[in-house]
């Protein structure tokens, strides 16, 4: 009989361990779920949208250029240079840090268009330069360089910004598809 009881304790222990080896196996794939579901929107996030925002951010900031420049433009108040050389420094951190995360992310059609939107606006810059220390009866003769730097480089922005939008919504899309059949 005492035979018979340590066979059913036995029974029942057994039953005990595989019930928590299969909560534990359970447990370890939902873990496994929600740790890369997390990932997925976490790399998202890191990526994708931050060059997002920060392309739209340097749209804003070449359109604060121009405006400044234009603000100089039409009153020659000395003020304006400095409020566009601060619209300048922030648009060339934006492409500095849109071009860091390319690169850290290995994005190279990304690198390849902020390089050419450094180089216009590079030389928007330098005409603005030469407006400012230019006599104001030279100043609209310079002004179309500018104006063409400007446009050039407008469009590059625009485009990473559509293109980079586009990516972050197709990869929002299989993020959530991915948690679902993980879930």
């Amino acid at each position: 009989m005492a035979r018979q009881q340590m066979t059913i304790g036995k029974k029942i222990g057994l039953g005990f361990a595989v019930v928590l080896l299969l909560t534990a196996i359970l447990t370890g794939v939902y873990q496994f779920a929600l740790s890369s579901a997390t990932s997925t929107f976490t790399g998202l996030i890191e990526t994708d949208m931050a060059i997002a925002v920060r392309s739209n951010s340097a749209l804003n900031d070449l359109n604060k250029c121009r405006r400044f420049e234009k603000d100089f433009l039409l009153t020659g108040t000395e003020g304006k240079v400095k409020e566009q050389k601060n619209s300048f420094a922030d648009l060339g951190d934006e492409l500095d840090t849109i071009e860091a995360l390319a690169k850290k992310n290995n994005r190279p059609k990304i690198i390849e268009q902020i390089e050419k939107v450094h180089t216009q606006v590079d030389i928007y810059q330098k005409n603005f330069e030469l407006i400012v220390v230019a006599p104001e009866y030279e100043r609209m003769s310079i002004e179309p360089k500018i104006r063409e730097a400007a446009r050039n480089a407008e469009p590059v922005l625009e485009e990473l910004y559509k293109t980079v939008q586009d990516e972050a919504n197709q990869n929002t899309v299989l993020a959530k598809a991915r948690a679902k059949f993980l879930g």
